[in-house]
């Protein structure tokens, strides 16, 4: 996807307000997703979201101008600048005037006639460290060195993993993780990576951990994201031992980012042959630019995985609920549905999502729950049976992952995963 970019750029995202580019872990329990415009009143408790005094305005408006129209003319009569573009899809990222929020600026631009669609550029961050969110317990828990307790976990068991080796380990495919920055060195991961990898924060092409050491939001804590991608890239290598990884970092050191860096990482990847995409994020509210990006890549047979969110709610969250995603709630080790998983008529299947040893910073392994940590077992899923089944498109790929699926409970799609009968079975 040719897109070209800013050099006046804010690298610093700002705000708590809704796109949760929500990192759906638990801290050891997990992360919830806020409401892209934040209501007064939005059904939630502290405990499942942020709390309104958490939320401050986003800073940009995203617009999508029809054909025949030109970017010149649309900020000569708003006053806007670009700070970032996609010229073949007509999207631009643009900085409102002084004065105007970013809220009032969508609204106005929604009745002008060149406009297709405009939103708020939303940006959120990681609820399960940001101690503007409030749930029950935890953080990672790092179980020390040993790559057993990573390779041999009884999560790999439940869902057939060894016997699904025999058959495919994922050779061939490429698996794209959006998420934080990464551990590229980790011994667990060392020879995983593609060289195709890219930072949307930094907008470099290492998309490496930075760990600055700076409480960049001022909440009191420092480097929030810390270890995240790391850890779910950790979960594809483990259950397709073979595929390869795209590592994309759209989220900065505290764990924040915004839309329209998510939906560039979702171009990138299906531009640079990934199979498979990992959004072990989401939003409460539907996003167009979001919904474009997952378009594409369906349209490119690309297979899109997302976490269902961790509020133990039933409302839809997006990317999770788009059609063309496939939407994974957790359940634990003993099939029964994550107490902190959301589940609804949205979501496609469930995986482990308690109790997941994975990659961590500093070349350990730690134990982490959420959503986030369900989601890249489907990914894994999906890069075998596309190793094994080459001419098979997605969507064969995604029934035949909801078809073999085990029924643990209500709610949670069409059960929890079964690698090995998806691959074995007829």
């Amino acid at each position: 996807m040719s897109h070209t970019r800013s050099p006046h750029r804010s690298v610093v995202l700002t705000g708590l307000a809704a796109l949760v580019l929500s990192l759906l872990t638990l801290p050891a329990v997990t992360s919830s997703a806020a409401a892209i415009i934040p209501t007064a009143d939005d059904g939630q408790t502290d405990d499942d979201g942020p709390s309104e005094d958490a939320l401050s305005q986003v800073t940009d408006v995203v617009v999508k101008l029809k054909r025949g129209e030109t970017i010149e003319e649309f900020n000569a009569r708003w006053g806007t600048a670009v700070l970032d573009q996609v010229v073949v899809t007509r999207t631009f990222l643009l900085q409102p005037p002084p004065g105007t929020g970013p809220e009032e600026m969508a609204e106005q631009m929604a009745l002008d006639p060149a406009v297709e669609w405009v939103e708020p550029n939303f940006v959120g961050g990681q609820p399960e460290g940001n101690p503007t969110y409030k749930w029950d317990a935890g953080v990672p828990q790092v179980v020390g060195t040993d790559r057993l307790a990573w390779t041999k976990q009884r999560a790999l068991t439940v869902v057939g993993a060894p016997e699904a080796h025999l058959g495919s380990t994922g050779t061939g495919t490429t698996v794209a993780v959006v998420d934080t920055g990464f551990r590229l060195d980790h011994p667990g991961l060392v020879g995983r990576f593609t060289s195709g990898g890219y930072d949307f924060v930094d907008d470099d092409a290492n998309p490496a951990e930075t760990l600055n050491q700076i409480d960049d939001d001022g909440d009191g804590r420092v480097d929030e994201g810390r270890g995240h991608g790391t850890h779910v890239a950790g979960v594809v290598a483990a259950v397709a031992p073979d595929t390869r990884i795209m590592a994309l970092r759209v989220l900065d050191d505290e764990g924040r980012g915004d839309v329209w860096v998510t939906a560039e990482a979702i171009w990138w990847a299906t531009a640079h042959g990934a199979d498979v995409i990992n959004l072990s994020l989401g939003t409460a509210d539907e996003s167009e630019l979001l919904s474009e990006a997952v378009d594409d890549a369906e349209d490119e047979d690309v297979i899109v995985v997302a976490s269902a969110g961790n509020d133990g709610a039933s409302r839809p969250q997006w990317p999770a609920a788009y059609d063309d995603v496939l939407a994974v709630a957790s359940t634990s080790l003993s099939d029964r549905p994550s107490p902190f998983t959301n589940r609804g008529f949205w979501v496609d299947v469930a995986a482990p999502g308690q109790g997941i040893v994975s990659t961590f910073p500093r070349a350990v392994y730690a134990r982490w729950d959420g959503t986030s940590m369900a989601a890249p077992f489907v990914a894994g899923q999906a890069a075998l049976l596309r190793a094994q089944r080459p001419g098979s498109d997605g969507e064969d790929v995604a029934a035949r992952i909801r078809a073999e699926a085990v029924p643990v409970g209500t709610g949670l799609g069409a059960g929890r995963i079964d690698l090995a009968a998806s691959l074995w079975a007829p």
